[in-house]
């Protein structure tokens, strides 16, 4: 899973924020993996597009709290099972 940094807050830093030119090479990136990996791989900010969508409304993607609950999206904190209590292929 790829995360870009977004500078936010009242004092962000934008030396951490990825160029032009690195944002474009990271895309690059991301879809060469899957495509000649047998690893998944997907970007929040630049696979909405291959995914009709958001990655993360239940069709392609699923986060996993440290506290074991099973999301559908790592940015909305929403669950109703524990990764604990049930199989994952039960949970899905």
């Amino acid at each position: 899973m790829s995360f870009q940094y977004i500078s936010i807050g009242s004092d962000p830093n934008f030396d951490l924020v990825l160029e032009p030119e690195e944002r474009a090479e990271l895309v690059e990136r991301v879809r060469h993996i899957p495509r000649n990996k047998p690893l998944p791989l997907a970007d929040f900010l630049n696979d909405g597009e291959l995914a009709e969508g958001c990655i993360a409304w239940g069709r392609r993607y699923f986060h996993i709290t440290a506290a074991g609950d099973v999301e559908p999206c790592a940015f909305i904190h929403f669950s109703n099972q524990k990764i604990f209590e049930k199989s994952l292929k039960e949970i899905l």
